[in-house]
């Protein structure tokens, strides 16, 4: 009985996440409609669209480029290893959700600091044949706190890396792929799940280290005329489904509530 209370729990907990977050979007979207002025920043800090931040801009994007940002998070340990949770870079373009006992214990570490750091990927290697960098590689490291030994990733964790807007002729259809590296010089393809409209593409990883989206050299990137809310919007809730769909984040905010309830 104790256990369906709390699947039940988990279950209304999600889908409470999902309808407040569909609400203001939604509420975004029509306010925005209405009036310029009455148009609610989708995220904390953003007041409006934001185009792809670049580390090395295309010279065509360079004097509009804003840096990109990096991120970091601090997880401590729970019995069974490090507690779970999300690290993600400032502008979203960079996302990590961990599991529980995503790290093991270390003898005299209290916790494990993630940190998620934007890298222009003319500075590593080459890609595989057929395939250019898409946007920013990304280097994921994680230390054990204090010391700063590096911390090995024990469980897979689920990555979501923004990508800029591109030109393609026709109806082409171009798949982008996360690849990963330890070094920065050799990368292998990670199995991808990509949604073009979003601009996103998700892996799951199971070791940290360099990462960056691929797609076709005859891709190109494009320069908004005119900027849409559209992109960002769905992005975000991308995101936010990756990050309250989670099995793994699903266990450890269940597993918080039903401490809570036993305290």
């Amino acid at each position: 009985m104790r256990i369906a209370n709390r699947s039940r729990s988990r279950a209304r907990a999600v889908a409470t996440a999902v309808a407040l977050v569909g609400a203001y979007l939604v509420g975004a979207i029509v306010s925005g409609h209405l009036s310029v002025a009455a148009r609610h920043p989708l995220l904390d800090g953003f007041s409006g669209p934001q185009p792809y931040r670049w580390v090395s801009p295309p010279p065509n994007l360079a004097s509009s480029n804003k840096p990109p940002s990096s991120g970091s998070l601090v997880v401590r340990f729970g019995p069974n290893g490090s507690i779970g949770g999300v690290a993600s870079t400032n502008d979203l373009q960079a996302t990590l959700v961990l599991s529980d006992a995503s790290f093991p214990r270390a003898s005299g570490q209290t916790s494990v600091k993630i940190t998620v750091v934007p890298v222009d990927p003319g500075t590593l290697g080459r890609l595989p044949a057929g395939l250019t960098p898409h946007g920013n590689a990304y280097r994921i490291s994680a230390a054990y706190q204090p010391g700063g030994r590096a911390a090995p990733l024990a469980k897979n964790a689920d990555l979501a890396l923004v990508y800029p807007a591109t030109v393609t002729a026709g109806l082409t259809v171009v798949q982008h792929t996360i690849l990963a590296s330890g070094d920065g010089h050799r990368w292998i393809r990670q199995p991808t799940t990509d949604a073009p409209v979003a601009q996103q593409a998700t892996a799951s990883v199971h070791a940290l280290g360099y990462f960056v989206v691929g797609a076709p050299p005859s891709v190109a990137v494009e320069a908004p005329a005119k900027r849409s809310y559209l992109p960002w919007i769905i992005a975000g809730i991308g995101v936010l489904l990756l990050i309250v769909s989670s099995p793994r984040l699903i266990r450890w905010v269940g597993r918080r509530r039903g401490g809570r309830a036993g305290s």
